[in-house]
């Protein structure tokens, strides 16, 4: 056990410091990622006109990458190595209501880079919490090969008030301040797992453990966008009509009340009419055709490198039925790459929280993987069709392709080999009778 002092020494010495520069970081990364990314500088005689069409021209693009492809995530259920504990591990898997908590997980994981499940023992199964690394530092020895966590700390903020929860492999540990100074010792818990009860989810991160959300390498292409739509905002705003002249109105020596008469009859009226010497003309509204191009090719960029179909981003002209299909290809396998990451700490958890209940065989069953759904755009009947073409030409078994027909969830298609079990068919009957006539011995299969 660590005593109070070395654990008010290691938060106000080294977590607390590394949690500050961290949320600094995340926080600049969380203004680009939901709505409120650093203003377009404006000239310094702009009005609050210019300041507002400045605020209305401000687009959440890299909101929509992350939010696209979170929602292409979602881990329907588990497997495991056996019937009996995949069983387990989805009793463990709805008791905490994953289904709802899993999109925050993956939304900052991709925005961050990474983001964190807490996996405490509760009753009748483990708790699992989801946390922000707005909220959350974890302290590594290697970053990139631990599996777990040295230790962690949490910080919740209610105005002066802070409260700290840190955790190592064996213990909770509370403490407060008011401001962030003069760091209170509150209490401590075991939790007696054996190692730090966190699991990282990650978006992407190299060999030095360096991690890399779908924010931050694109934040530029934001700023330009913005940019792009300021200025066709201003020159809508400004400059998007004919303006009419008139010169040699204004004779010898009109009074400044004799000029302004003259200005507003010609303003309201549809037929202009003059002496000798008076000339018409107009000059020509702004072109916005090359801001609209200059947009465009933003749009396209940040659809490139993000890997986010064209289709989404609101480019959906001339592009061919391959072209697109290319497009949907690059971002299926993004996902992949992110199924096999948040797969992976899926089982962590379910794994940790198996051995927090001190159940040891599954705590060690390596074939535990997650099924996550299919959202790939298809008809029921090409789908139907791929799928029965399965069954007869690769001899796969028809029950294990319920599942993969759109819009049929696991529980669904596990409800129809239930009731598929317990209602053989004819055929399936008859096959059943001709074994038992030859002495086949079905009963223990």
């Amino acid at each position: 056990m660590t005593s109070k002092e070395a654990i008010r020494e290691l938060v106000k010495d080294q977590l607390l410091p590394a949690y500050w520069k961290q949320r600094r970081e995340i926080d600049f990364l969380d203004c680009w990622y939901r709505w409120s990314p650093e203003k377009v500088k404006v000239h310094a005689r702009a009005t609050g006109e210019h300041k507002t069409l400045r605020d209305m021209g401000e687009t959440p693009w890299l909101w929509l990458t992350v939010k696209t492809t979170a929602q292409g995530l979602f881990a329907e259920t588990v497997t495991g190595r056996d019937e009996a504990s995949t069983g387990r591990f989805v009793d463990v898997f709805r008791r905490n209501r994953w289904a709802q908590r899993q999109p925050m997980v993956h939304r900052e994981g991709i925005a961050y880079g990474q983001s964190f499940v807490q996996v405490l023992p509760g009753d009748p199964v483990s708790q699992w919490t989801a946390k922000s690394p707005r909220r959350m530092l974890a302290s590594w020895r290697d970053e990139a090969n631990d599996e777990y966590p040295e230790s962690t700390i949490e910080v919740v903020q209610s105005g002066d008030h802070f409260l700290y929860t840190v955790m190592d492999e064996g213990q909770i540990y509370r403490l407060s301040s008011e401001g962030q100074d003069g760091i209170s010792y509150i209490d401590d818990e075991v939790h007696g797992t054996g190692v730090t009860p966190v699991v990282r989810y990650v978006n992407f991160m190299d060999s030095d453990g360096r991690v890399v959300g779908e924010v931050e390498p694109y934040i530029n292409v934001a700023r330009r966008l913005n940019k792009t739509e300021y200025d066709r905002m201003l020159i809508q705003h400004f400059n998007s009509w004919k303006v009419r002249t008139a010169t040699g109105l204004e004779g010898d020596a009109p009074t400044d009340e004799e000029s302004a008469q003259q200005k507003m009859e010609l303003a309201q009226s549809d037929i202009l009419m003059g002496g000798d010497g008076v000339s018409y003309g107009t000059l020509d509204e702004t072109n916005l055709s090359p801001i609209l191009s200059a947009r465009e090719a933003d749009i396209e960029i940040l659809s490139a490198l993000t890997q986010t179909p064209p289709n989404i981003t609101g480019r959906m002209v001339n592009i061919g039925a391959e072209a697109l299909a290319f497009a949907n290809a690059m971002y299926a396998r993004k996902l992949t790459d992110l199924q096999r990451s948040y797969g992976e700490s899926n089982s962590q958890v379910l794994r940790l929280s198996a051995w927090q209940s001190g159940n040891e065989l599954d705590a060690e069953d390596w074939e535990l993987a997650t099924k996550w759904a299919d959202f790939e755009t298809q008809s029921m009947s090409q789908a139907v069709d791929a799928l029965g073409k399965s069954a007869q030409m690769l001899d796969v078994p028809k029950e294990l392709l319920w599942d993969r027909i759109p819009t049929v969830t696991a529980q669904e298609a596990e409800s129809w080999r239930k009731h598929a079990a317990k209602n053989p068919s004819a055929s399936n009957r008859i096959a059943t009778a001709l074994e038992k006539s030859r002495g086949a011995d079905i009963t223990g299969e």
